[in-house]
């Protein structure tokens, strides 16, 4: 399989190059030069190496080699994660790997990108068709549990929620602040009703929302009861007693079979609580591989006001949760016009955390409007600058020297008009 991230290693070029200074260095070197004569490289091939090399990095020959291989895979550590696996599967013929290898020839696309953007179009949901996939499941949760849930800013905090996803029609629910959303095929995002959603969704939705979930790294715990419920992966859970015993499930099945001991062991008047509770870890724990960080959506906290904001494509669609001054508002256009409206209703500029989408939309229009927009944005951040020499001017009205820098930088704005 000959993609991008293999070719741009050059490893063929790397081994020609490279000498050992120990007998055992230079006969394992030897080795991977004479195979590349007759072959070509391989994800394969060059893994077996940094397993083989590592065993050998006495030799500063071996070792130089081992550390540039390192580095380029560290760096597009996705991109060679998913073209590793793309390539185990495509070696393997069996027909019950059939599903396997179409799932594989929908993931050869994201091959031909550099990193960031690999990452970005999983973050955006381009893995959601194959996570039947043990290969791929696995690189998508490695790439949310990469993704800080919570940003801070000098002006607001942000958060990126977890939600389960589900697949619907043309499109895809996730729930957000306690709001159902739908995005289809051509990124277009929508609020929906909850009828929409299963009934598994809306039970796993109330737990996730709840305060008895926490998430770290990837890493989920679920308390319930004198227990602490631990979800690393799909189809496993750990419970953690107050004693500090640790019992680990295996299966879903013995999950209940423990969740109904606990049930007929709890007092009628906490019975059906305690039993909806566990049922909707059992759930959890069963669809954990659908359960994500939405890196496309975001809820926004400020001192006055609290919005979320969801990127679809060119356009973003946001809503208040709350606010201490202005009435609820929706917004779903493209992402020049709903982040200028976004900053009048809560004076929070976001354009910096928006720049593809923008950059999406200002390839849409024509060009006067594009005109106008990069003239309106000089606008927007000359009186930027002005309104914040005036408040230094404020602040440092007794001290002379600073006012004179201020004075200076002032008439050069207006100079620049």
């Amino acid at each position: 399989m000959n993609v991008k991230i293999l070719a741009g290693l050059e490893f063929a070029s790397i081994l020609n190059e490279s000498f050992g200074q120990t007998q055992t260095g230079n006969e394992m070197l030897n080795k991977y030069k004479s195979f590349l004569m007759a072959n070509n490289a391989t994800c394969s091939l060059v893994n077996h190496f940094v397993k083989e090399a590592a065993q050998l990095r006495y030799d500063n020959g071996v070792n130089r080699v081992l550390e540039q291989v390192s580095d380029y895979i560290t760096t597009n550590k996705t991109s060679w994660a998913l073209a590793t696996a793309c390539e185990s599967i495509n070696e393997n013929g069996h027909s019950y790997n059939y599903l396997n290898r179409n799932a594989a020839k929908q993931v050869e696309s994201l091959l031909e990108m550099d990193e960031e953007n690999v990452v970005k179009y999983i973050k955006a949901g381009a893995l959601k068709n194959v996570m039947f996939c043990e290969s791929f499941r696995n690189i998508a949760k490695q790439v949310y549990a990469d993704t800080p849930i919570i940003e801070a800013n000098a002006e607001y905090t942000t958060i990126h929620p977890i939600s389960l996803v589900e697949s619907v029609g043309d499109g895809y629910l996730f729930e957000v602040a306690g709001i159902l959303y739908k995005i289809d095929e051509n990124k277009n995002v929508q609020e929906v009703e909850w009828n929409e959603a299963s009934n598994t969704f809306k039970t796993i939705s109330s737990l996730l929302e709840s305060n008895m979930v926490t998430v770290d790294e990837g890493t989920m715990t679920v308390r319930i009861g004198n227990g602490e419920y631990v979800i690393a992966e799909a189809g496993k859970c750990t419970r953690k007693g107050k004693n500090g015993v640790e019992n680990t499930f295996e299966s879903v099945d013995e999950l209940r079979e423990h969740n109904n001991l606990v049930v007929n062991g709890t007092s009628v008047r906490g019975k059906n609580n305690i039993a909806a509770a566990l049922e909707a870890l059992a759930l959890t724990v069963e669809n954990y591989d659908h359960i994500v960080n939405v890196d496309n959506a975001a809820i926004y906290t400020t001192k006055r006001d609290q919005f979320i904001v969801i990127e679809g494509g060119a356009n973003l669609y946001a809503t208040s949760l709350r606010s201490t001054h202005c009435p609820k508002w929706t917004i779903n256009e493209d992402a020049v016009s709903a982040l200028s409206f976004i900053k009048s209703k809560t004076n929070v500029e976001l354009g910096e955390n928006y720049s593809d989408a923008i950059k999406t939309h200002m390839e849409n229009v024509d060009e006067e409007e594009k005109a106008r927009l990069e003239e309106e944005a000089k606008v927007n951040e000359k009186n930027g600058y002005k309104e914040r020499i005036a408040a230094l001017t404020e602040k440092f009205k007794n001290d002379p020297a600073k006012l004179a820098i201020l004075s200076e930088l002032a008439a050069k704005l207006s100079d620049a008009e």
